[in-house]
């Protein structure tokens, strides 16, 4: 399965290339999903001794990843009261004909404060490209499937209700020296959707291209101490003029 030791090369990128600093590669690897500690909420996904082969991959020009926070307005008694008392208010008001400013009834509202509440799962979004350098099958084709399946649940032999649960991944980039960045360096995550898009011209019966499009979602929450990795490192920003 594995060319040139796991690592995939799209057009223009050979062994020289891709050993260069300025090349950089996201590592794959698939873990078996074998339990869930409900006791814990972080590292509680799987078994590190079911690890398969790792791959690794071209990263592309651009990923997307998105965090989404949950701000929710906290809702008092003093300003649920507020609310009640200016709604019938105005209803008074309108009954009786009595008008406010330009013509139109005025009412008040609460103004009440905003509380964060949740942090939703991060989302990572990669586009991977393959293209064809000795084989269809094994350069293009097999890797593509290999994700799919992983990403799949599969049934129990003899158990027509029973399953076991798709693959997890941890997913790290490292420059084609071998030195790792935190670009993505994320250690559980589930494929949330995958999609090929399969291009001719098809050669001994596979495509000579492909584009797999992959959403992964973290399985742990999102904390900041995950984050930061220097902590007292300070950001300058230089604009030009």
């Amino acid at each position: 399965m594995d060319l040139f030791g796991g690592q995939y090369y799209p057009n223009g990128i050979n062994r020289e290339r891709s050993k260069s600093i300025d090349s950089l590669w996201l590592q794959i690897i698939p873990r078996k999903l074998v339990m869930t500690d409900l006791k814990s909420r972080i590292n509680n996904i799987a078994d590190n001794t079911t690890k398969e082969d790792p791959m690794s991959f071209l990263m592309p020009m651009s990923y997307m990843s998105t965090v989404q926070h949950e701000w929710q307005e906290l809702s008092t008694v003093s300003s649920a009261l507020r609310d009640l008392q200016s709604k019938y208010g105005t209803a008074a008001k309108q009954a009786t004909g009595a008008v406010g400013k330009g013509g139109f009834t005025v009412g008040d509202k609460a103004d009440n404060p905003i509380l964060y509440s949740n942090t939703t799962r991060r989302n990572i979004q990669v586009q991977l490209l393959f293209s064809v350098y000795s084989s269809t099958y094994d350069d293009v084709f097999l890797p593509c499937q290999r994700l799919i399946e992983q990403s799949c649940p599969d049934n129990v032999p003899g158990q027509n209700t029973q399953f076991t649960y798709p693959y997890v991944f941890s997913l790290q980039t490292y420059t084609g020296d071998n030195q790792p960045t935190d670009i993505i360096s994320i250690k559980s995550v589930g494929i949330q959707s995958i999609q090929p898009t399969y291009d001719g011209p098809w050669i001994d019966g596979y495509p000579s291209k492909a584009q797999l499009d992959i959403t992964f979602i973290d399985l742990n929450p999102l904390y900041r101490s995950l984050l930061l990795n220097e902590t007292n490192k300070k950001i300058t920003v230089r604009s030009k003029r």
